[in-house]
């Protein structure tokens, strides 16, 4: 790597092609995340792992996309970037983590799926992630990500 940092990058991106602040952003932020989890993939088949799960940061910006695959557990050999494999949209900050079974599965779960696009928080009392958001501030539903503003050249 070359050593530079997110907001260096993203300033000459934006010198180099005059693009705005948000656009170099999220095209570093986006490709980042790309990287990362392409290394990660690597690592995995190196050392053997044959599964990885998506894991999607939960909170109040988090995509239906990624909360929708949040724990899923997937083939490596099956993986696709956009698909089952992060980045799955522009912006996109999920990960993924290997899987070696549900007998190496930790005793407390971070999320747990109730329903489509709800969630229990680990917890004392096991609230849903929509009551979480709501006790907190946040809209009731969680956010969609937008089409993108891209037109065919």
């Amino acid at each position: 790597t070359s050593g530079k940092s997110g907001v260096r990058i993203s300033r000459e991106v934006r010198e180099r092609f005059g693009v705005a602040k948000y656009q170099a952003d999220r095209l570093v932020r986006t490709e980042t995340t790309y990287l990362e989890n392409q290394a990660e993939a690597e690592l995995y088949e190196e050392i053997g792992v044959e599964q990885y799960q998506y894991q999607a940061v939960m909170d109040s910006r988090t995509s239906i996309i990624c909360s929708d695959l949040d724990d899923d557990v997937f083939d490596l050999k099956d993986k696709a970037v956009g698909v089952n494999f992060p980045p799955m949209h522009p912006n996109c900050r999920s990960s993924t983590v290997a899987y070696f079974g549900d007998e190496f599965a930790p005793t407390v779960r971070r999320t747990d799926k109730i329903a489509p696009g709800e969630y229990s928080l680990a917890g004392k009392d096991a609230e849903t992630y929509n009551k979480w958001l709501r006790d907190n501030g946040y809209s009731y539903s969680l956010p969609t990500v937008p089409a993108p503003n891209v037109r065919p050249r």
